[in-house]
Parts: C-alpha cells; structure tokens; sequence
C-alpha cells in the first residue's frame, strides 16, 4: 500500500499542546543566518521564550540547550525492480559520490562501475531550508564554490519527489527510474515506494540509516532484496544516530537563555524536560525523529496525553 508523505501537523500539535497542563504557541520559522530564531531569543524583548533547532550551527553566546531527539536526511533512490538501482548501488552510496552528484559532476549511473545501469542520474535538491542547510554542511564541506554548483540542481519539493516516484512503476520509471534525492527523516523514513541508502565515509563501513526485525526478534539493517511495502514498517536505526555513525545525523535541541531575567529561562527547561520524558520522547519517535532513549515495546501514553 503507497503512503503519502508525513505532515508536520503531528509535530506542530506536539509542540503546541504536549499535555492538557502544558500549552504553547509554536511558530514555525525558516532558517535565516541574518535573522535566526537562535539569537531572538536572546533579545530582552524577545517574542519567542525558547527555539528548537537542529543544532548543525554553532549555539549563539547566552544560550543554554538541551538535545531532546536527533533529527538527519535519508537519501534515497526509487524502490523499482525492475530498474534496480538499490541492488546495483548494493544499498549504499559515499559522500564523496553524492557530492560528485549534486554538483554536476556525475551525470550517468554508469559512471560509477561497469555493474551500474546506463541511466542519467537525476537528482533533485528538495525545498525545505532545514534539509538543504543540511547537506550544504555534511556532504559539500559549507564550500562555497560547491554550494554554487549545487545551487544549479533542479529543485523540486520532497512532497512532489515521493509523490511522482510513487505514481505507478511503469509510468514513474521513464522519469523518475534515475532519480535520486534526500529529505528530513519526518519526510521520507516511513516511504515504502523509495530506497533510503547507507552512507560511507571515507575508509568507514557505510552505516544504514533503517532497521528492520527479523523473526528471531534481533534488529538488522534493511536491504534492497527487502519489500519495504510488504514487512514491517522500518526502525530507526538510534544507535548510529546518538553515536553519529551515521554522517548525516544532527541533534534536535531546545536553546534558552542563560539570564535569569529573561522567561526562556523557565519555560525552556520545563518544555525540555516534558519532552526528554517516556511519553514526550514516543511522541516525538512517532513522529520520525530520532528519540534519546527507545521507549519500551508496546508502550501506552499516559491518560492525559491520550485525552488532549
């Protein structure tokens, strides 16, 4: 069964009224280096107590943060078999690869080995701000000259990505069979139409971002011979996350002052802590972020979230 691709809506209610006791107005804002949610702040009359963010900037002085999840990009390619690209990229890619992709310098899946479909390669830098910052970070280095060429991949909105690769195999595979994108983890982990692939790092094992269980009850990392539409849905994968194995990981945190004076300093702590608890941390795993700690099987949130 196809899925459509996650709202936000699940993240915005969570942030907005975690509990029936403890509510918020949340306004979601883009990143902007001139302006940053970070550093209003700070501003003695700052309009916002406290920002989450993924932390892949360096934390403005004055600020005290508290990592409450782990947020990161998949990269994937199209789940169709009968143009195989997972089998024939054997599940993973480099970042060394993906730069020489997303820069142009790569233009056809034949050029990374004989065993490799003569396909162009078409990749798609998505529209979210987060994801792009991102990439421009973990894979381009934040290199100027590179970003420039990045800048000239068509663009096109992970909503859009998911939706046209979805459409039909034998209808999709004639645009979209070489295709190859990425996205937040809120966007694209639980998309069964597409193929998330491991990331190596120079001389380093490639880590798979995905999990799945196996009938003996053990953990292993997904594989393209896997019908993600057919099993389980897949498990993120907590442990490369928390230990950033997995090179395109960031922690999610919550910054708030440090001055007494300013109400961040009160209420920050007080959201940050619902949210490192057993309920905030399932909710937040719900919603395809990364938590601190895997909340126990078949766990049950307590009555007064259920009841909001």
């Amino acid at each position: 069964m196809d899925k459509k691709p996650v709202s936000d809506r699940k993240i915005r209610a969570l942030l907005t009224q975690p509990k029936l006791d403890i509510a918020a107005i949340f306004n979601y804002r883009t990143y902007a280096p001139q302006r940053s949610p970070l550093n209003e702040v700070l501003e003695a009359n700052a309009k916002a107590n406290f920002a989450i963010a993924s932390l892949s900037t360096q934390l403005p002085e004055g600020l005290i943060q508290q990592t409450i999840a782990y947020d990161g990009l998949l990269v994937y390619v199209p789940a169709y078999k009968s143009q195989n690209l997972p089998s024939a990229l054997q599940g993973k890619i480099t970042l060394a690869q993906l730069q020489q992709i997303f820069t142009g310098q790569l233009t056809n899946w034949k050029q990374l080995g004989s065993n490799f479909p003569d396909l162009p390669i078409k990749p798609y830098r998505p529209m979210e701000p987060e994801a792009l910052r991102l990439f421009q970070q973990k894979v381009l280095g934040n290199d100027q000259s590179l970003i420039a060429q990045f800048n000239k991949i068509e663009q096109r909105s992970t909503f859009d990505t998911l939706r046209s690769i979805a459409v039909g195999e034998k209808q999709a595979q004639k645009t979209e069979a070489g295709s190859i994108s990425f996205g937040l983890l809120t966007q694209t982990w639980d998309q069964c139409k597409i193929y998330p692939l491991a990331i190596a790092q120079e001389n380093v094992d490639p880590v798979q971002p995905l999990l799945k269980e196996t009938t003996n009850g053990t953990m292993q990392p997904i594989s393209p011979s896997d019908n993600l539409c057919l099993e389980k849905k897949p498990l993120l994968n907590i442990s490369a996350f928390h230990t950033a194995t997995y090179p395109l990981s960031a922690p999610l945190i919550i910054a708030y002052p440090r001055d007494n004076n300013l109400p961040g300093n009160v209420s920050g702590p007080l959201f940050a802590n619902f949210l490192k608890t057993q309920d905030g941390q399932y909710l937040l795993q719900q919603a395809g972020l990364v938590p601190l700690q895997n909340p126990p099987k078949n766990y049950t949130l307590s009555s007064s979230i259920l009841n909001r």
